[in-house]
């Protein structure tokens, strides 16, 4: 399977992964992460629901707060 993640073209051997699996195998780990998916910001509860296939694309983006 091949996807866009922010732009650029990620495979994998899997041919459905959910945003849950893509992120834990892109190591994206830190806390307040948005994924942007079909146009929809999927909420991180719902991260395991939502699946991709070949040829979809998310964009990933992580808030950061400071003081």
């Amino acid at each position: 399977m091949r996807i866009k993640v922010n732009g650029r073209i990620e495979e994998f051997i899997e041919e459905s992964l959910s945003i849950t699996e893509i992120l834990e195998k892109m190591k994206y780990t830190s806390p307040g992460i948005i994924v942007k998916y079909s146009g929809k910001i999927i909420r991180e509860e719902d991260f395991n629901e939502v699946y991709l296939r070949d040829s979809d694309e998310i964009l990933v983006i992580h808030i950061f707060a400071g003081g």
